[in-house]
């Protein structure tokens, strides 16, 4: 007999068998993910079992976009019965869907992360117009693409023209949730993709609506209370911007991690990505914000002038005046100013002031008062 056929005694070698996958591995498999940090399984366990429940709340927003889509090969009588019918919730999806994925392009993001990454948990809207909102109450969840982390982003928005008054206000706030929470043993909804106790979370007034619960106001703004009654009244902004600089940091690390350091000859990848993580917020809730970052750019807001050359954007009032100074207190948070920034301030700061002051004026009946609620 040969060597080859001597049998042997004892177990026989056999190929070594695969490591099982981790749960991050799973989660990279059935999420887009970018760069993802090593966390705990069970981190990693909640933040997909929670982004998988909130798919289940956000498939009733898709629903009803498909649901309202307006050929533009419809005839008329189509198009009257879809207005009339609609859901206004549809044009705050598609500036949402659109916004973030321009936002993917400008930041060299893969396709489709940042939209992939947001689910809108709650949307109430009612538009004048496709691009001109009058109340509208979204709140939206971005799931951080590297970390076991998500972002909740409320607004409260309100612009109505009466005959002789604009009503205007607005609100916008995130909470940050750094311990993410899965399904209970019974499989039931995670506790905090519960809508009603969500915006139970939120306070009273412009103000006070997100300082409860780890939630953290960015902004907000609206008419003061001075005088001015029935056919005569000033248009005076209070506002208050709130977002600062410990509070980018930490956006910015939930979403991509660290800040990336000056390079001693410019700061301007820093500036741009503490700048973008303040844009995706607002994205998440259907603005289109560009805030510059160099001397040579310009800001621009989603007003009138952006609609020219996007299509399907929405023109918020985010400033009472011609003042646009939300762009301007986002630099400042993110720790840099532009050289025209001191000087519009003080512009903006005189306008306020002669409006404060300036004579009430009086209108017949066949004038117009109120000039809609288009940005200025």
């Amino acid at each position: 007999m040969s060597a080859a056929a001597i049998p042997t005694d004892g177990p026989q070698p056999t190929d070594p068998q695969p490591a099982p996958e981790t749960v991050l591995q799973k989660a990279g498999k059935r999420f887009l993910l970018h760069n993802p940090i090593e966390a705990t399984d069970a981190l990693w366990r909640a933040y997909a079992n929670n982004r998988l429940a909130a798919w289940t709340v956000r498939k009733s927003h898709k629903k009803a976009e498909k649901a309202e889509y307006e050929s533009p090969d419809s005839d008329d009588d189509e198009n009257m019965r879809l207005a009339m019918s609609r859901n206004d919730t549809i044009y705050v999806l598609r500036s949402i869907r659109r916004t973030m994925r321009e936002l993917e392009d400008e930041m060299g993001l893969p396709d489709t992360l940042l939209q992939k990454s947001v689910a809108v948990l709650e949307c109430d809207a009612a538009f004048e117009e496709a691009d001109d909102p009058r109340t509208v109450s979204t709140i939206s969840r971005i799931y951080s693409p590297s970390r076991p982390v998500y972002v909740d982003v409320h607004l409260l928005y309100h612009c109505r023209m009466r005959y002789d008054h604009l009503e205007w206000h607005f609100s916008i706030g995130y909470k940050i949730h750094t311990r993410p929470q899965g399904r209970g043993p019974a499989k039931e909804m995670p506790a905090d993709l519960d809508i009603k106790a969500l915006n139970d979370e939120l306070g009273g007034g412009l103000g006070n609506m997100h300082v409860n619960k780890g939630w953290r106001s960015i902004a907000w703004a609206t008419w003061d209370d001075l005088g001015g009654t029935n056919f005569g009244q000033r248009r005076v902004e209070q506002r208050s911007f709130d977002l600062y600089d410990e509070g980018i940091i930490d956006l910015h690390e939930a979403f991509f991690g660290p800040l990336p350091e000056p390079d001693g000859a410019s700061d301007l990848v820093r500036r741009q990505a503490s700048v973008n993580v303040v844009r995706l917020l607002l994205a998440a809730v259907g603005i289109d914000y560009e805030i510059a970052c160099e001397e040579d750019e310009d800001d621009a807001p989603p007003g009138r002038d952006q609609l020219q050359s996007k299509q399907g954007h929405i023109a918020w009032m985010l400033s009472g005046l011609s003042d646009h100074w939300m762009a301007r207190e986002v630099r400042k948070a993110c720790g840099f100013q532009l050289a025209r920034d001191p000087v519009e301030q003080a512009a903006g700061d005189k306008e306020r002031e002669e409006e404060r002051t300036r004579e009430l004026e009086y209108y017949d009946d066949d004038e117009d008062p109120a000039q809609g609620c288009r940005p200025q």
